[in-house]
C-alpha cells in the first residue's frame, strides 16, 4: 500500500510526525515487517515501538527494526519512520513480528522523531540520519530546514 501527495486521508493529518505543507500533506507510507525483536530503549516498556522511531532494515531477514548507527546488521541504514505505535511481544510476552505502516517519504516535524528510542534532534547520529532519510529515492522534507 502505497499513498501519494494529495491521497492521504484527513485523520493522517493529524499525525504529529507530519505536517502539512501548501494544504497538504505530503506522505508514501508502505507496509512492512517490524522484528519481534525491535525495542524502543526510552519507552516503558521498551517493547512499545512508538511512532516517529526512525528505523532501518536487517539485510539478513528484511525486517525491520530500530535504526542504529554503530550495527552492521544493515540496520545501521535508515529506510524509514514508523507511523503508528506498535507492540512487538504476544500476550505471553513473546517476540512477535508485526506488520507496520512506515514513512518511505514526507513532509516530518522533526522534533516528533525518535533514534533509538531518544529524540532525534541533538542525537549523535541525527545528521547521519538525516542525509540518509533525504537520499536519492527518499524524499523526507524536515520542517526545521525551511527557510522562515
Amino acid at each position: 500500500m502505497a499513498l501519494g501527495v494529495g491521497t492521504v486521508t484527513d485523520a493522517l493529518a493529524t499525525r504529529p510526525i507530519l505536517f502539512v505543507s501548501d494544504g497538504r500533506v505530503r506522505a508514501t507510507i508502505v507496509t512492512r515487517i517490524l522484528a519481534g525483536t525491535a525495542r524502543d530503549a526510552v519507552n516503558t516498556p521498551t517493547t512499545t515501538l512508538r511512532g516517529g522511531m526512525v528505523l532501518g532494515q536487517i539485510t539478513a531477514s528484511k525486517k525491520l527494526a530500530q535504526y542504529n548507527a554503530g550495527a552492521a546488521d544493515g540496520s545501521q541504514n535508515p529506510v524509514g519512520i514508523l507511523l503508528d505505535d506498535v507492540r512487538v511481544i504476544d500476550d505471553s510476552g513473546n517476540n512477535e513480528d508485526q506488520t507496520v505502516r512506515i514513512l518511505v517519504s514526507g513532509d516530518v516535524r522533526a522534533s516528533q522523531l525518535l533514534i533509538q528510542g531518544a529524540a532525534f534532534v541533538g542525537h549523535t547520529n541525527e545528521a547521519a540520519a538525516r542525509t540518509a532519510l533525504k537520499a536519492v529515492g527518499r524524499c523526507f522534507i524536515f520542517d526545521d530546514e525551511l527557510p522562515a
